[in-house]
Formats: structure tokens, C-alpha cells, sequence
């Protein structure tokens, strides 16, 4: 008799069978399905061991005691007022790969920007990758949704930005039986790391998702 073996991680997706775990099961095989980062073994690691070029070499991992990336959230309050619980503005970096806002409302909107940081062997900042997302709420439903990509803090001798190479979107039952009630965005850009004397040794594909909430919550989570 033939027997059929289901791999682990198919086992733990259909376990997930809400709304909002189905729409979290897609996002994470995508993210292992896209690539990281690449390097030219022999010219990053000649790179990397020359002194005079060393602050030139992105890092492939985060240096301990930086920040992975961060966020700045912004609530447009028709009225001006805000509370401690629902400020008009917050922000905040994170050595973690993800942040979240729990303080929830009938109705506004919102503008969240999250980022991912890069850095350099010596531990400046190479880059970073923003997506932002800005969305209207009103009795647990999202009514109205803008997204977009820009980079800041781009080291200009070293880090060539290539634009957005994936992007996604759509929205999702976050409240059961209230449709469109999350939506979910997934940004991914490319950086070349070129160095005048060795030429361009490894390339980085930052990557940033956004789940806005019928609420006024969110999640975000960066990698790459």
C-alpha cells in the first residue's frame, strides 16, 4: 500500500484554518521563496578582510546591538485630540524583525512606516528600506488603503538601489464573517554592494509587510 507523507510544514499551515492564519501561511512561503542576499564568495571576503574597505562591506547579519529596523505610526485625528493609549504619532527601533500597535478605535486612519535596516562590517548604516502605508478604518472594516517604497540613509559610494523587485497586496477577513476587515501588503527591493576595488560582491533584497487592521492595529515585520 502506498502511503503519502505529509511534510511538517504543510501539517502546521492546515492547522491555521482562520482568516487571518491563512493570510499569514501565504506571506511566510513567500518569504522563503524569495531570495535574501547573495554574495561573490571570493571578492566579499577579500573585501571584507582589507582594512581600508571594510566600512565600504554590507554585514550579512545584523551587528549585535543595532537596530534591525523600526517604524514611525501617525494617527490623522479628524478632532486633533489624542490619548497616551492612541497617540498622534509614535515611533520606535527594534533589534527584533517585527513590531505591532494594539490600541484599536472605531474609526480614523493612519500611517504606518516601517523599515528595514542594513549595515556596513564596521557597523554604519548602508541603507534602509522603507514601506509605508497609510488606511482609513470605520466599524472594523478598512475603507480605504495607499502603499508605497522609498530608501533613506543610503550609503552613496557603495549600495546602488535597483527599485522594487516584488510586490503584493490584498485584503483579508481579519474580523471573522467582516470582509475586508486587514489588508496586507508585502514590499521586496534590491541592493547591489559595488565597491571601486572589488567591484560589486553581493547584492541584498530588503524586505518589508504591513497588516493593517479594521481597527486601527497593525503588525509589521522586516528581513532580508
Amino acid at each position: 500500500m502506498n502511503r503519502r507523507i505529509i511534510p511538517t510544514t504543510l501539517l502546521v499551515l492546515a492547522m491555521m484554518i482562520t482568516p487571518a492564519g491563512l493570510a499569514r501561511a501565504e506571506v511566510d512561503w513567500a518569504d522563503t521563496n524569495n531570495p535574501n542576499q547573495s554574495i561573490t564568495t571570493s571578492s566579499y571576503q577579500t573585501a571584507a578582510n582589507d582594512s581600508q574597505t571594510r566600512g565600504e562591506v554590507v554585514s550579512l547579519e545584523t551587528p549585535s546591538g543595532l537596530a534591525d529596523g523600526g517604524f514611525t505610526s501617525t494617527l490623522h485625528s479628524s478632532s486633533g485630540t489624542c490619548t497616551p493609549e492612541i497617540p498622534c504619532q509614535s515611533s520606535m527601533t527594534s533589534s527584533s524583525s517585527s513590531a505591532e500597535e494594539g490600541a484599536g478605535s472605531a474609526s480614523g486612519c493612519k500611517t504606518v512606516d516601517a523599515w528595514k535596516n542594513k549595515y556596513t562590517l564596521l557597523g554604519s548604516l548602508a541603507y534602509r528600506f522603507h514601506h509605508t502605508k497609510r488606511w482609513c478604518w470605520n466599524s472594523n472594516r478598512v475603507t480605504s488603503v495607499n502603499t508605497d517604497v522609498y530608501v533613506s540613509h543610503v550609503q552613496e559610494c557603495c549600495q546602488d538601489y535597483e527599485g522594487v523587485i516584488a510586490s503584493s497586496g490584498y485584503y483579508y477577513d481579519y474580523f471573522s464573517n467582516i470582509s475586508k476587515s486587514g489588508h496586507y501588503s508585502r514590499r521586496q527591493g534590491k541592493f547591489r554592494n559595488c565597491i571601486l576595488r572589488y567591484g560589486c560582491i553581493s547584492t541584498t533584497y530588503p524586505w518589508v509587510k504591513i497588516y493593517a487592521h479594521g481597527n486601527g492595529t497593525w503588525n509589521a515585520y522586516w528581513g532580508g
